[in-house]
């Protein structure tokens, strides 16, 4: 194929190769056939954008790249749609975003399930199971005072007015009492975790729904998230106790064995104080202090006669306990003075013992000196 030259005057790109004709070289033919004019010479850009009042530099046909994209978009450069606030909620006073029917969520659902937009008044509607709704508005009992303690460490107060206690299925029957206690039938529900460090442990989780009831548990302290910021409830003196046994049973630890004895509390720093305060009324001189772990606090003490003093003032003549704590602290209280857990506190017992000490040192030694002589 011959090489020529381009013939628009003054170009000197060469013809005969592929993507040229018509005696024009790859450039001039190509804008031939995409603008009709092998001349053709892109118009300069503006400085701004054409429409009025904005000052963004242009980017194509004459607008900025925001409004270009409105046009390829909407087929106008001047639509906004998306940029307009959404509706209200029609109820007077309600600021919430409408969800459906003009309503936000909140006045949605409630139109939905109730047939009405309106508050459901406090105790006088029919609820899908019976509830005392009033039972946390004064702690004066005992067992409201354990209760208090409990969910605290192991409930939950949801947002939108739901109590939620959650154990292990072996302390399924624990839940069963503060249904008993709440007069409730609200179902306790069981289910397996499918997540986090207890994926494929079984759960038992009582649900309270109640506005009033969760109120009132906020005004003593229990908010939502409160794991970190728990405030430890300052009640009459004479139902702590109680207060701090529910606590224990929720979060706390009691350890009984031969060797080994601990009653202890983990939680926020307000309330973790809190029990090592009691504790130190309960044993004055006691060493034991609070200390940081992470993010949470934990006060323990240690020894047979601490432990025996700390377990007997908050399980002593219990009414309401988690059983498996209750028996270990019973234990723990019905043991003899200094001595072995599991042994009888007698002469003879002693006697049994220190025998058994000896031979075990004996043996040991002969086989120390059979050691040495082979």
């Amino acid at each position: 194929m011959d090489k020529r030259t381009c013939s628009i005057e003054g170009c000197e790109g060469e013809t005969g190769f592929p993507g040229t004709a018509r005696g024009l070289c790859r450039p001039h033919y190509r804008r031939l056939m995409e603008h009709g004019d092998s001349l053709w010479v892109r118009p300069a850009r503006s400085a701004e954008c054409s429409v009025e009042g904005c000052t963004s530099p242009a980017e194509c046909k004459g607008w900025c790249n925001k409004h270009y994209k409105r046009w390829q978009v909407h087929g106008d450069p001047l639509v906004t749609t998306w940029h307009q606030p959404k509706p209200s909620c029609v109820i007077a006073d309600c600021e919430g975003i409408v969800y459906g029917h003009g309503l936000c969520k909140m006045h949605y659902e409630r139109w939905r399930i109730h047939g009405s937009t309106d508050d459901r008044p406090t105790g006088n509607y029919d609820r899908l199971y019976a509830l005392d709704e009033h039972y946390f508005d004064q702690i004066d009992t005992p067992d409201k005072a354990y209760w208090l303690g409990f969910i605290a460490a192991d409930g939950c107060v949801l947002e939108r007015g739901t109590l939620a206690v959650c154990l292990a299925t072996v302390d399924e029957a624990h839940l069963e009492t503060l249904r008993t206690a709440l007069r409730t039938d609200s179902p306790v529900r069981r289910y397996t975790a499918k997540s986090g460090k207890r994926e494929g442990t079984q759960k038992a989780t009582l649900f309270v729904c109640s506005r009033h009831m969760t109120d009132a548990l906020i005004s003593h302290g229990i908010t939502p998230r409160k794991s970190l910021t728990l405030q430890a409830w300052n009640g009459p003196e004479h139902l702590m106790r109680h207060y701090w046994r529910g606590l224990v049973d929720g979060d706390g630890t009691v350890i009984t064995g031969r060797n080994r004895w601990q009653v202890s509390l983990v939680g926020s720093k307000s309330v973790v104080h809190g029990f090592a305060d009691w504790v130190r009324g309960v044993i004055p001189g006691t060493a034991a202090t609070a200390k940081p772990v992470d993010t949470i606090w934990f006060f323990g003490v240690g020894g047979r006669v601490q432990c025996r003093a700390v377990a007997e003032a908050l399980y002593g003549d219990c009414s309401t306990a988690l059983e498996r704590k209750l028996a270990r602290a019973t234990a723990l209280i019905a043991a003899g003075p200094p001595w072995r857990l599991g042994h009888e506190n007698s002469p003879e017992s002693r006697l049994k013992v220190s025998a058994t000490k000896r031979r075990q040192h004996a043996e040991r030694k002969a086989r120390e000196l059979e050691g040495a002589l082979f």
